[in-house]
């Protein structure tokens, strides 16, 4: 996975996830302006394995919300003998 992918990938995990916490008020005139990003990567996904997004609220105030999504490894498989 490339560095740009990440932004690409974290921006659709955070729209979907206002889609489902707020997508009526949409209607009515809400947005969902982007604040800032910052990335810390700890290890490499390699080109083509699976991860999951763990996306969740981790603060908000009257003005903005911080929307963490996490790449995560799936769970490891181990073949049993």
């Amino acid at each position: 996975m490339s560095n740009s992918t990440y932004a690409r990938v974290s921006d659709a995990a955070r729209f979907r996830m206002m889609l489902e916490l707020i997508g009526p008020a949409f209607a009515a005139g809400v947005w969902s302006p982007l604040g800032a990003t910052s990335f810390s990567f700890y290890r490499e996904i390699p080109l083509g394995a699976a991860y999951e997004m763990e996306t969740r609220v981790l603060s908000w105030d009257d003005k903005w919300a911080s929307l963490p999504p996490p790449f995560v490894p799936p769970p490891l498989c181990r073949t049993q003998h």
